[in-house]
Order: C-alpha cells, then sequence, then structure tokens
C-alpha cells in the first residue's frame, strides 16, 4: 500500500509531458499524424554477433515478435501498421498489472527485425533510479541497468528505404528523457517471459524547477 502511494505522490509532484498510452479512438487521423522520428532504427544489414550465446539468445527474443499475420519484409513494403486492442482496460496507472515499476532514464535505443523478417521490435537500455514496484520474477532491485522491449521500430533496407512499424497508441521513449516506466514479463503478442521485461505503459517527465 505505502509504494502504490509513493506511485500516486510522484506524480502529483511532476508534470507529465507525453504518455505512451492509448489517447483516442481516430486512428485514421493520428496515424497520419504520428511523430517517429523517436522511433529506434534498425540496419537489415547488420552482421550477427559473432558469440554463439549472444546469437542464440538473440534469436530467441526475435522469435517472440514473429507474426502469422504480416508478410516478410521486403523492398515492396511500405509501412507495417497494427491496430491492437492491447489497452482495453488498461488504467491510467496500471500498478496492479505491472511485475515492475520504475523510474529511470533512457540510455540508449536500439531496433531488431524479428527472426522471421516479418515485424520490428525495440530495445531500449534503462538506468533505474528508483524502483517502486518490484514483484516480478526478475528482481530489479540493486540493478543500475536492465533492458526493456517494445514491438515497432524502423528498418533501414540495403537501398535506403525505411519501413516503419507502429502500433496504434503506442508511443516510443526518447533517449536522454526520464520515465516512470510500467514492466511486465507478457509479452505484446502473447506468452510470458519471465527474464524480459516489456513496457506496458509509461511516462515521460519534467520535475517541477
Amino acid at each position: 500500500m505505502r509504494r502504490y502511494l509513493a506511485i500516486f505522490l510522484l506524480l502529483t509532484i511532476i508534470v507529465t509531458v507525453a504518455l505512451l498510452a492509448p489517447q483516442a479512438q481516430q486512428q485514421a487521423d493520428k496515424r497520419d499524424k504520428r511523430d517517429l522520428s523517436n522511433f529506434p532504427v534498425a540496419d537489415s544489414w547488420t552482421p550477427e554477433s559473432p558469440d554463439p550465446i549472444k546469437r542464440e539468445k538473440r534469436k530467441l527474443k526475435s522469435k517472440k515478435y514473429n507474426s502469422r499475420h504480416s508478410p516478410r519484409i521486403t523492398e515492396a513494403t511500405d509501412e507495417i501498421f497494427t491496430n491492437s486492442e492491447w489497452a482495453r482496460g488498461l488504467p491510467a496507472f496500471p500498478v496492479v498489472k505491472s511485475d515492475a515499476v520504475i523510474i529511470g532514464d533512457i540510455v540508449t535505443a536500439e531496433a531488431y527485425v524479428s527472426d522471421d523478417h516479418s515485424e520490428i521490435y525495440s530495445e531500449f537500455v534503462v538506468r533505474i533510479t528508483k524502483v517502486l514496484k518490484d514483484a516480478g520474477t526478475t528482481p530489479v532491485n540493486n540493478v543500475d541497468l536492465i533492458i526493456v522491449e517494445r514491438s515497432s521500430g524502423r528498418l533501414r533496407l540495403p537501398s535506403g528505404k525505411l519501413i516503419v512499424s507502429s502500433t496504434n497508441d503506442q508511443d516510443m521513449p526518447r533517449v536522454g528523457s526520464r520515465y516512470v516506466l510500467f514492466l511486465t514479463h507478457l509479452s505484446s503478442n502473447g506468452g510470458s517471459y519471465e527474464n524480459d521485461f516489456h513496457i506496458l505503459t509509461a511516462y515521460e517527465l519534467q520535475y517541477f524547477r
């Protein structure tokens, strides 16, 4: 209860400047006005790691984002847009549904392609400044840096063409900014991954000066 109260008090003394959560139902209009400049970019020609352990770890993580509904990305691909009901019933502050709630700074952002080359996803390294909830199978207390994930991102093809993958009402954290991050082990594509953290929702913060 004290942690829930701490979250409430914290959020009452900060200014929320960007919410990575549902805003409206007018999907077509929002789609045309999206700012995708902060979506991480992957290069399709980036070589795999020579380390077999790292290579296998990346392969397993990328398989989570395989899509049965999207064809393989090619030069003919223009955009990948997913209209999902991911936020149905999601409260503004989904503390109960979160395995961890932290405040942290986004250090780096990287995009990757799913194992079947049908989707794009992004990973963010977060420097933790405060832990507000730690109830998941992978503890975040006494940890300085963690990696969090979110479906979507951008892919640069060898021709220079940039492919954008996005999901309705989901923005991306910006490198250098501070956020309250509500994290879950549940993947947006289904399944629970106890060693991975996915962004359920997040608030970008600016403190009163």
